[in-house]
């Protein structure tokens, strides 16, 4: 049965450890993936976690709207790569606000 939307674009931000190494019958994690789940009713997810120095970026759509999210994921790494271009470090800049 065909629903409305619920919601266009649901973002997920799932926080990892980002200073302590985690370890599981003594192995250590290696790292988390997003597994980005679209609900019925719903078009978009973006979720986003991290781990230690790692962001992982994942994309899940409903395929009736949106069949290619391979595009939408290599679209968002060329934007986060511009990003990571034009992104200047706090020592870099003179008298930086607090």
């Amino acid at each position: 049965q065909n629903m409305p939307p619920a919601a266009n674009i649901v973002v997920s931000n799932i926080p990892g450890r980002a200073d302590k190494q985690l370890y599981l019958g003594g192995a250590g994690m290696t790292g988390m993936y997003a597994a980005p789940i679209v609900p019925p009713s719903h078009i978009v997810n973006f979720t986003l976690v991290s781990y230690l120095d790692t962001l992982c970026f994942g994309v899940g759509a409903a395929r009736n709207v949106i069949p290619d999210t391979a595009s939408i994921a290599e679209l968002a790494r060329q934007s986060f790569a511009e990003l990571a271009n034009t992104v200047t470090t706090r020592e870099h800049v003179k008298n930086p606000t607090p």
